[in-house]
């Protein structure tokens, strides 16, 4: 560019108004130096821009031309400062976020219903997938961050953060309710059928693993793709499943389904933020995250029901 952007500016304003001294109060300068400026511009370019008449000035022909290429450019400058703004002070922009069933139902939920009543505005985005999903949509850079499941795989371009650590029970449907009375193993469940997240999930790593440190293949009967589709599978006794304790506790109480009493004791599972540590977040999105810590930390602390505050402490 040859010539300073200001100028330009500058020479925009003086033809929209086709008056120095309107377009100086606009741009909150004084008079002289916005002749000057436009001087300056005739110089550079070597052509008259303005004729001077009785009420201010107008375009030359010149000036024409150079006017009807810069009023999309000073538009679209100004549209993208507007937008920053906006941005800026959460008036505007989208949130991607990639999510498993468990971690939207566990966390999401109670902290987007908090965000999007602080911030109706912003725009939000879920994809809700398997946890392995939901990384290579964060490799790709398709979601700003993900609240995944353990066990996540991950390589040193992510930083992961436990935000809740949770328990999954075995659970049965009616038809299966006289196996509650009894303490099982894990082997005794291979004489069962089984219903299991989907082959390449987290959920199913677990379980193959937890099966085979006690010799088992896990081959579960039934797989589904998202957890959610679990429950009503066990309701109908297809078979059991594995629920993180949470999501199940109404209809344990209802006695729609019923939890089966393992000798073998399930280790907890955690929900993490996972995040691209080469791409920086955007305002929306880093204050989305910060309410999920937070709502992290109440959780710790105990420190009751959630609203959004950032002034919880605790020992803990």
């Amino acid at each position: 560019m040859l010539v300073n952007y200001e100028y330009y500016k500058i020479f925009y304003y003086v033809a929209k108004y086709q008056n120095f001294t309107r377009a100086a109060v606009e741009l909150d300068n004084n008079q002289p130096n916005i002749s000057r400026s436009v001087k300056n511009l005739e110089n550079t370019l070597g052509c008259v821009l303005f004729s001077r008449t009785s009420r201010g000035v107008k375009l030359t022909p010149e000036g024409e031309t150079l006017y009807s290429h810069i009023v999309p450019a000073i538009l679209q400058i100004e549209a993208g400062e507007k937008e920053l703004l906006m941005q800026k002070e959460l008036k505007s922009g989208i949130v991607s976020i990639g999510t498993t069933e468990t971690a939207l139902s566990e966390v999401l939920l109670p902290v987007l219903d908090t965000f999007h009543k602080k911030f109706p505005d912003i725009r939000i985005r879920i994809n809700n997938s398997t946890t392995p999903a939901a990384m290579n949509a964060l490799k790709s850079g398709s979601v700003d961050f993900a609240v995944v499941t353990s066990p996540v795989e991950y390589d040193d371009e992510f930083e992961i953060v436990n935000i809740k650590d949770f328990n999954d029970v075995p659970v049965c449907g009616k038809e299966m309710a006289f196996l509650k009375e009894k303490i099982i193993g894990i082997g005794e469940l291979k004489e069962h059928p089984l219903i299991s997240l989907s082959k390449g999930s987290s959920a199913y790593d677990f379980y193959s693993k937890i099966f085979a440190e006690n010799g088992l293949k896990y081959a579960p009967d039934t797989e589904v793709a998202t957890a959610d589709l679990i429950l009503p599978l066990v309701k109908n006794n297809l078979g059991i499943g594995f629920l993180p304790k949470n999501l199940v506790e109404s209809d344990l109480e209802s006695g729609e389904i019923f939890k089966l009493n393992l000798k073998e004791k399930i280790s907890s599972r955690q929900i993490c933020i996972a995040e691209n540590k080469n791409v920086s977040l955007g305002v929306a999105a880093s204050e989305l995250k910060n309410m999920l810590l937070d709502y992290s930390h109440r959780i710790v602390c105990g420190a009751g029901s959630y609203a959004g505050s950032r002034y919880a402490t605790c020992d803990a």
